[in-house]
């Protein structure tokens, strides 16, 4: 397996063996040492980073596609999507007890009219009241005979527990009318039906919803991943030796990185201006100037101040890879244009230069 990598200094396209990431190596065009970027993947896009819109490489630089206000915007999508899938949790478990206890009214209801028509059939209701009363006295008194208890005493459980088992029997055996106990249990089925119903439809939603939620989750870490692997991408590109042209696009990348709009100017170098990155309604007209230049004057910088207002800058910054002249960093002083050269573009690519 081979990779696409791309010579920062004269642009040509090179195959190089898979796993070199990270060693030094020459070009055979144009002789010039150059690093080859450690991260495999990031290969690929050097070619087409390096090479313009005439690269056959037509490979992105991976998180190319995406930006912080794309991560953002998925952040917020599934934080709407998390909070709606707890109260759909929240209101299953309460439709889940409700049909619980419908569940218990129904099977409380059915077993009784069956113990009732168990009686009829039996004892009957009279013959079964009859037969508590006096089964109830027996085994209170056996209950309570490890107490040696007086004959009084006896007497008087028996008593109490004849009282209570005829209480308890009496509403059992005719409270409610047989007719309406009959009455009360369909409806109360229905109700459970219904409940039944409505707790699978929000189920069945709440299955849906977790699985839009599990897409929103996969979506957010990929675009995550993508924008961080980008990161990781630039820090990796020898941006040290690169052209302006080069340049210019490398930092148009680390610009969108950082949650910037980036303007094409047309022609390059028209009014000096190579582009202008927009964030917070501030315009910044940027200049880039490459190795080659070795130094940049004060002409660059007064050229920079001048273009920014063709297209309605507030400020301008010039970026090299090269040195700043004395004279260029008093001129940027006097004119308020920021520079920023090779010991700050490292800054640069984590986000750390304030405009």
């Amino acid at each position: 397996m081979t990779l696409k990598v791309a010579c920062p200094h004269c642009q040509t396209p090179l195959l190089l063996p898979d796993g070199c990431g990270g060693q030094l190596t020459r070009c055979p065009s144009c002789l010039e040492n150059f690093i080859i970027p450690e991260v495999a993947a990031a290969a690929v896009p050097v070619a087409a980073l390096l090479n313009g819109a005439n690269s056959p490489v037509e490979a992105a630089p991976p998180g190319q596609e995406f930006n912080e206000a794309d991560l953002k915007r998925v952040q917020q999508r599934l934080d709407t999507l998390t909070a709606e899938n707890v109260g759909l949790q929240v209101e299953l478990a309460r439709r889940a007890r409700s049909r619980r206890w419908l569940e218990r009214q129904v099977t409380w209801l059915k077993r009784f009219q069956a113990g009732r028509t168990w009686l009829d059939q039996s004892a009957g209701r009279i013959g079964g009241f009859f037969i508590t009363i006096a089964v109830a006295p027996a085994l209170a008194i056996v209950l309570f005979s490890v107490f040696g208890l007086s004959a009084f005493g006896y007497f008087a459980i028996a008593c109490l527990a004849m009282i209570a088992a005829g209480a308890a029997y009496l509403p059992f055996s005719f409270f409610p009318p047989d007719e309406q106990l009959a009455l009360w249990i369909p409806p109360a089925e229905d109700r459970l039906a219904e409940a039944r119903s409505q707790y699978e439809l929000l189920a069945a939603g709440e299955a849906l919803h977790r699985e839009s939620l599990a897409e929103a989750e996969a979506e957010f870490l990929k675009i995550r991943t993508a924008v961080s692997s980008r990161l990781a991408w630039l820090r990796t590109c020898q941006w040290q030796g690169m052209n302006a042209k080069t340049l210019a696009k490398f930092l148009e990348q680390v610009f969108d990185e950082h949650g910037y709009t980036v303007e094409q100017t047309g022609k390059k170098g028209q009014a000096g201006i190579d582009f202008v990155v927009v964030r917070g309604g501030t315009r910044i007209a940027v200049q880039v100037k490459g190795i080659q230049a070795s130094t940049v004057d004060e002409s660059v910088v007064r050229q920079t101040h001048e273009g920014r207002a063709r297209y309605n800058c507030q400020k301008s910054a010039v970026i090299t890879n090269a040195q700043f002249l004395p004279s260029a960093r008093q001129t940027a002083d006097k004119l308020g244009v920021r520079l920023i050269d090779a010991k700050e573009i490292s800054e640069l690519i984590e986000g750390r230069v304030q405009f």
